[in-house]
């Protein structure tokens, strides 16, 4: 509310002052405010105010615990599929310089590995392999583990912008790059 508005709906501000006590008209209406906003039922003072920043951070951290791409957000894992999470063998392989937790019958999409679309492909660097409260750890390699895979595509990422620029220097660069990927499913996990 405009402090004109205010002022009118109080009367005069001499009134006022009479009535109430206090030095001037910017004094009565603050007043006036303060006691408009308890009779609504806020805390005295105002409460806490939240501020657009901040609303607009937290809008983003829940952006981003529900973004596709951030798997940090752990979630609880209930229904149907909590049997197959809790006692399904899984298996952590190495390829392309990266580590994967697989799981049998999941798509994963790694560095590009020269092979025809449903090539079945053996991955034999295993690190470890689990099921239910058993794990068994590698010193690097699992011996005699292999995971069993069949390619399911072969493409590239989506485009990486490159932008290098020096201030005050007329320096300006761009560039793109796009990864290429091997896209894998899973078919079965040997120990």
């Amino acid at each position: 509310m405009a402090v004109d508005d205010m002022m009118a709906e109080l009367g005069s501000a001499a009134n006022y002052k009479a009535n109430r006590g206090g030095s001037g008209s910017r004094t009565a209406v603050r007043r006036a405010l303060r006691q408009r906003t308890e009779q609504r039922g806020a805390a005295p003072g105002g409460g806490p105010r939240v501020t657009r920043t901040a609303r607009r951070l937290s809008m983003s951290f829940d952006r981003a615990a529900n973004s596709m791409y951030n798997h940090g957000f752990p979630r609880a894992v209930r229904g149907k599929n909590e049997h197959r999470v809790r006692f399904s063998m899984y298996a952590v392989i190495k390829t392309g310089g990266k580590q994967y937790k697989v799981a049998v019958g999941e798509k994963l999409k790694v560095e590009q590995i020269p092979a025809d679309i449903d090539a079945e492909i053996t991955l034999d660097q295993v690190l470890a392999v689990g099921e239910g409260e058993s794990i068994k750890f590698g010193a690097p390699l699992v011996s005699g583990a292999s995971v069993k895979a069949t390619v399911v595509s072969q493409g590239r990422h989506k485009k990486v912008t490159i932008f290098k620029m020096r201030r005050r220097k007329h320096y300006q660069k761009h560039g793109g790059h796009r990864q290429n990927y091997t896209e894998l499913r899973i078919d079965a996990i040997n120990a």
